[in-house]
């Protein structure tokens, strides 16, 4: 913290209390740091004036400056921890001492403010040196003329021996700082040194040392430095100061700090003395300083909020990071000079008032009470604040104490302020969903009731209160089975468990016991943003009138049952008609008595052979038993009168009846056929046409009650339909087959402002983003003709004139039976936020790889620098693990090269640099550089290319070295991986085969999308997922075509095309 200290205040310190010279002495005391001179003084006091004088001595003053400036956290720990617990002693007091303290305060003020400036442009360290000035002031005054009282008076009786001659006093100094002194007589060769000194080397005490046994533990690269510095020192006289390393025997390195100074004696050769501190740990506290500094700097740096730290009492900032030009656009600097007025310029006026209040209150408080470093949150609020662009922003600010005075009273404030407007206008618009979602339970023609997980009740509608009689404040915070006892019962306890669960519970038919009526209920498990369930929506739909209108259906049903029961018993018991069922070609599906008794056939000998077989060969010949049928068929029946052939080859004249039969949607079932006797004619055609007519009645009677069945089915299938469709959080719409909108949930009406007829008169058109509308409307006509699905993304306008992303989705509906066309259904999902979280994302990973290249880049080039180093010193098990660095550095860069890619990709960047190469040799080169770093599978290669390629070189070598590492990747059980390359008429076609786990039919379309990855259950593979995506996008930029065949648990196959050189 003090390093730029100049240690020359020792012997200073002599010369003044000497001569009596207090006013520099207090000069000397505010120009340094005044942590220093407590210990100092307090040591003074106790000296003599020739012990004074021995101290202002070079030599003397170069040990004592050694001394203190390797020991300087000691004395500043030990000083403030004297001061922190008062252990000080008191001393009193009188007049000359007040008016000298008031002078010092004065100097004080003046110059020591002025140092601390010039020492360093750190606001926080400033702060720091001044708060404890003032906060230890007075005892530095009261011991400094206590000090200079003492000499004054002569009031010093203890008498110290010399320091160099006193042997307790250098091992008490050596003791404190770890430091061992020496003495060297170049002419006896002889080197002298204290017991440190074998500490520090690590020599056992008996050892002999000499010069060049010490120098032979010299760091190599510092050897010549040392020796250098030693002789300038002989050859000038010169004291010496500088650090170097020693080697131990352990092979440990250590930085010393060597001082000393030469002496010499008449013509003798020179004496050295000096002294050596182990300074390696303070060495790597400094490096480890300096890098948290570095990180510090960095974070403040790249936060994306606002860091700032201004003066409550001159509003000027003392420090503000580059975040407000990110968000605001406004220069910090600027900010720096204007202070805290610009900064009030920007607040919205609406929140400036609240602002201030709220911060003066929260100052004041802080103020109040006594310093809490753990609890010095003063307050947080919200505001705007203008962009330069004129737009107001929401902020989240929190500020806290950033330090104190003397006084305890807030100094500095730090305020650290983050962007929040998007989450504000995600709440505001939360806030319009909630609303409208209440406006829609509280309006619903449904009964709504939310219960929570304890089966309370948290939300009861209008119909709720209508039907059952109760209002809200009687209902909501009851338990269920408390308002509804009647359905305390395992049944319906186990279907709220399983609502809990998860499930969809369905009850079609419950009866009320408030009104006698029916419901139809639904039990849906709610879940919160973090997917957990939180309760159950009961929707009740009343459904009294269907159910009544169902059971009158039913005992049509029944009575038309009935109905045909006597049918059937009336054809049996009339014996003088033929009555059949044919199927729909003629064939014969059930025989009556009457048809017996006519015909002489049983049941058995005509069941599913043609009717026919009952006319005459000539009848035969002439197909009438078709043209009956076709008749039939056109106009519902067909009479014919004429012979009709017995089972005794006999014949008979009969009038025949043939109708077609059909089911409730209009299609042919069969046909009856009724045969008369006509002997007895009259009785006959009597009876005929009143069982005819029956039959006919009834037929009809059949087919209206079937119709009336099947419509009351097809209006509760769309009633449930429209009702899923209106609760979906989707718009959903559906249209002709030409295109004509015939149907669209609330959704898009509400979403657009319009009612249905403008909405179908293609008034939406006008809110699709003009970017977008004319490749919506484009893809849509082509599906419109081509009959294929349509998906794409656009931009739709709200009501509001908002323009939010959606994806649309269209399908054709096709029915089955006829395979005719006959509708679209059609959805629209917002994918806004996801589109904003998509950007935002890319953003970041474009930031984030250019920032991580550039130190990449350096420990790229510094591992380099050391492998080459530890080359020379062969060096092989620290060689390996530079290896191994280079290695994963290698891995790192082209991560980051492939982000870099899909952020160039994203923002239509990415270079391309066309030029005509030959393929086959870049393949080869691709082979051989996968082979040599993937050696356990071998790469196969077939065929070549006939022409050279037209392409970016380097980025299809990506391609093919992504697909080449994938193929090995996800193959790890196989040995081989292959590579077909087949000439067509003007392209080549690659092939990369591997023999691994494949890929499931449902995930190949999703293969070449950005981030997704294959897995399998029982290998993790790494990867983010990005290198085909990548290879996809450069394969589509040379106008070719890239796709893969696979089969889980057998392989995949990638192909890619290239078009040749002309």
């Amino acid at each position: 913290m003090f390093e730029k200290l100049e240690f020359t205040f020792l012997p200073a310190y002599a010369a003044y209390l000497l001569d009596n010279k207090f006013e520099l002495l207090v000069d000397e005391q505010i120009r340094l740091s005044y942590e220093l001179q407590l210990p100092l003084l307090e040591y003074f006091k106790h000296l003599g004036r020739e012990e004074l004088k021995e101290l202002s001595k070079p030599a003397m003053r170069n040990y004592l400056m050694h001394i203190i400036e390797n020991r300087l956290d000691k004395f500043i720990q030990t000083s403030i921890n004297n001061w922190k617990q008062n252990q000080l002693p008191s001393l009193t007091k009188n007049q000359i001492v007040t008016k000298d303290i008031s002078l010092t305060i004065l100097i004080r003020k003046k110059v020591f403010l002025k140092y601390i400036t010039d020492y360093t442009k750190d606001a926080a360290t400033i702060v720091a040196i001044v708060e404890e000035f003032d906060a230890y002031t007075s005892k530095t005054e009261l011991l400094m003329f206590a000090c200079y009282t003492d000499i004054q008076q002569e009031e010093i009786n203890r008498q110290l021996h010399l320091a160099r001659q006193n042997e307790s006093y250098y091992k008490r100094a050596e003791k404190l700082a770890h430091i061992g002194n020496w003495r060297w007589d170049a002419a006896s060769d002889k080197l002298e040194w204290t017991d440190e000194l074998y500490r520090i080397y690590e020599f056992d005490l008996s050892e002999e040392i000499t010069y060049e046994k010490v120098a032979a533990y010299n760091h190599p690269e510092d050897n010549g430095m040392v020796q250098e510095h030693i002789m300038q020192s002989l050859s000038s006289g010169a004291p010496f100061n500088f650090h170097y390393r020693i080697i131990t025997d352990d092979n440990r390195e250590k930085v010393l700090h060597a001082v000393g100074e030469v002496l010499k004696e008449n013509d003798r050769k020179p004496i050295l003395l000096g002294t050596l501190q182990d300074v390696t740990t303070q060495k790597s506290v400094e490096k480890l300083l300096i890098e948290n500094q570095s990180f510090i700097h960095k974070i403040t740096k790249l936060t994306p909020s606002i860091i700032a730290a201004y003066n409550v009492n001159t509003g000027k900032y003392i420090f503000i990071n580059e975040a407000i030009e990110t968000l605001l656009g406004y220069d910090p600097q600027q900010i720096m000079d204007e202070g805290v007025t610009f900064f009030m310029r920007l607040v919205h006026p609406d929140d400036l008032l609240v602002m201030a209040e709220k911060n003066a209150l929260a100052l004041q408080a802080a103020n109040a009470v006594a310093e809490q470093p753990d609890k010095e949150m003063i307050t947080e609020f919200h505001y705007r604040m203008k962009h330069q662009d004129g737009e107001y922003r929401w902020f989240h600010t929190f500020g806290t104490v950033f330090d104190r005075n003397s006084d305890n009273k807030v100094e500095h404030i730090l305020n650290i302020s983050l962007d929040v407007t998007e989450e504000y206008k995600l709440r505001l618009a939360l806030e319009e969903e909630y609303a409208f979602a209440d406006m829609l339970i509280e309006h619903s023609p449904d009964i709504l009731v939310v219960l929570d997980k304890e089966l309370r009740i948290v939300t009861w509608n209008r119909k709720a209160e209508e039907h059952n009689n109760l209002s809200k404040e009687e209902a909501i915070g009851k338990g269920f089975f408390e308002l509804f006892p009647q359905y305390n019962y395992e049944g319906w306890k186990n279907n709220l468990q399983r609502a809990l669960g998860g499930e969809l519970v369905y009850y079609p038919k419950l009866k009320f016991t408030v009104d006698s009526g029916y419901g139809e209920i639904f039990l849906i498990p709610l879940r919160n943003t973090e997917q957990e369930i939180s309760g159950i929506l009961c929707i009740t739909r009343i459904i009294t009138e269907l159910v009544t209108t169902t059971e009158r259906l039913q005992e049509s049903y029944k009575e038309l049952q009935r109905n045909e029961e006597r049918h059937y018993r009336m054809i049996n018991e009339v014996q003088d008609y033929s009555i059949i069922l044919l199927d729909e070609e003629g064939n014969i599906e059930s025989w009556s008595a009457g048809a017996e008794k006519i015909k002489g056939y049983t049941a058995n000998e005509v069941m599913g052979k043609n009717f026919g077989m009952f006319y005459t060969q000539a009848d035969r010949d002439a197909q009438l038993p078709q043209q009956l049928i076709r008749q039939a068929i056109n106009e519902g029946r067909a009479t014919h009168e004429g012979w009709q052939m017995r089972k005794d080859g006999s014949v008979f004249w009969a009038n025949v009846v043939v109708t077609a039969l059909h089911d409730e949607s209009g299609e042919i079932v069969g046909f009856s056929k009724v045969a008369k006797d006509l002997t007895e004619r009259k009785i006959a055609e009597d009876n005929l046409r009143s069982y005819a007519e029956q039959l006919e009645l009834k037929n009809n009677e059949l087919q209206l009650s079937n119709k009336k069945l099947q419509d009351a089915r097809e209006q509760l299938a769309k009633n449930r339909t429209r009702y899923l469709i209106e609760a979906m959080p989707h718009i959903v719409a559906t249209t002709a087959s030409d295109g004509t909108l015939d149907y669209a949930n609330q959704h898009l009406m509400d979403y657009l402002g319009l009612t249905f007829e403008e909405v179908q008169h293609e008034k939406w058109i006008d809110a699709v983003h003009p970017a977008d509308k004319k490749k919506l409307l484009t893809i849509w006509m082509k599906c419109l003709e081509t009959k294929q699905d349509l998906q794409m993304e656009f931009r739709f306008r709200r009501s509001d004139g908002e323009y939010l992303w959606h994806l649309a989705i269209a399908k054709p509906i096709v029915r089955a039976q006829e395979e005719l066309f006959d509708m679209w259904i059609i959805t629209l999902t917002n994918i806004h936020d996801q589109k904003l979280m998509d950007e935002k994302k890319d953003e970041f990973i474009g930031i984030a790889s250019h920032e991580l290249k550039t130190p990449l880049t350096s420990a790229k080039a510094y591992a380099q620098m050391l492998q080459m180093l530890l080359k020379k010193e062969r060096n092989a098990e620290a060689l390996m693990y530079v290896k191994k660095t280079n290695l994963f550095i290698d891995r790192l860069n082209n991560l980051i090269s492939e982000l870099l890619d899909i952020t160039k990709i994203q923002h239509g960047k990415l270079q391309m640099s066309f030029a005509p190469f030959n393929f086959n040799e870049m393949m080869a080169d691709t082979i051989e550089l996968i082979q040599h770093t993937k050696p356990k599978q071998r790469i196969y290669s077939k065929g070549t290319a006939a022409y050279l390629i037209n392409g970016d070189k380097e980025r299809l070598q990506q391609v093919l070295t992504n697909l080449l590492s994938n193929a090995i990747k996800y193959s790890p059980e196989a040995d081989r991986v292959e590579v077909a390359i087949t000439n067509c008429e003007d392209h080549l076609q690659v092939a990369v085969r591997d023999y691994g786990i494949g890929i499931p039919k449902s995930d190949q379309q999703k293969i070449f999308e950005r981030f997704y990855r294959v897995e399998d259950k029982a290998t993790k593979f790494q990867g983010l997922g990005i290198g085909l995506f990548i290879s996809a996008e450069i394969i589509r930029r040379h106008n070719a075509d890239i796709w893969v065949e696979s089969w889980p648990g057998k392989g995949s196959v990638f192909y890619f095309t290239l078009p040749y050189v002309g």
